[in-house]
């Protein structure tokens, strides 16, 4: 027999013990289909199960470590995908008349919900062109493991302030693209890639 029917028969005796003693003193009937019944037996099983997490190394199961968190920084829009240094990463023109280029992150070993700092700075001179801020409920990925695709870094956003950026400025010129992704525990972890943003090809209308 697995562990958790183990739990939930032990949840429910538990449960039927604490309302052996509460109808000792009450006139209120014994209905086991009650949501009090429903509510205390689920709390007590998530409970019980939440108490198992220590042996989690022994039954083969990954357990989650906030000692162990790191952060992977990559492309891609809709998916993950893993980007290797001096990757060109396109500057695509939105339809409002901004330019970004887009981003993702893969976490490992940290809180699904996290503040994620993603910047991009040009290297021979430290100008940074694009400093964004979100908060996010990341996509589960595997055991303790987490990713967030198509994050945009708004070039000319920096914080608070917006600046005029010309894009000759940045276009095929070295950049570090860096996040940090901070959880709700208060862990933190970085990683950065280099990059050269790319002149962004028009989308293919099929017009001639």
């Amino acid at each position: 027999m697995t562990a958790i029917p183990l739990i939930f028969r032990f949840a429910v005796e538990v449960t039927f013990r604490f309302h052996s003693a509460y109808f000792s003193v009450s006139s209120e009937p014994l209905n086991m289909a009650s949501p009090k019944h429903i509510s205390f037996v689920a709390f007590a099983t998530v409970s019980l199960v939440g108490c198992t997490g220590s042996s989690n190394e022994d039954s083969g199961v990954k357990t989650c470590s906030s000692e162990d968190a790191r952060v992977e920084v990559g492309a891609g829009e809709d998916a993950f995908e893993e980007i290797a240094d001096d990757t060109e990463l396109p500057l695509v023109h939105g339809p409002q008349g901004g330019n970004h280029i887009l981003a993702s992150v893969r976490v490992f070993d940290m809180d699904p919900i996290v503040s994620l700092r993603y910047t991009l700075t040009r290297v021979y001179d430290g100008l940074m062109f694009s400093d964004n801020f979100y908060r996010l409920y990341l996509l589960e990925e595997g055991d303790c493991q987490y990713y967030y695709p198509g994050l945009y870094g708004y070039v000319g956003f920096t914080g608070e302030d917006t600046e005029d950026i010309d894009l000759g400025q940045v276009t095929m010129h070295k950049a570090e693209l860096w996040m940090e992704v901070t959880d709700q525990s208060g862990a933190t972890a970085s990683d950065s890639v280099f990059i050269y943003p790319a002149p962004d090809e028009p989308p293919d209308t099929g017009l001639k």
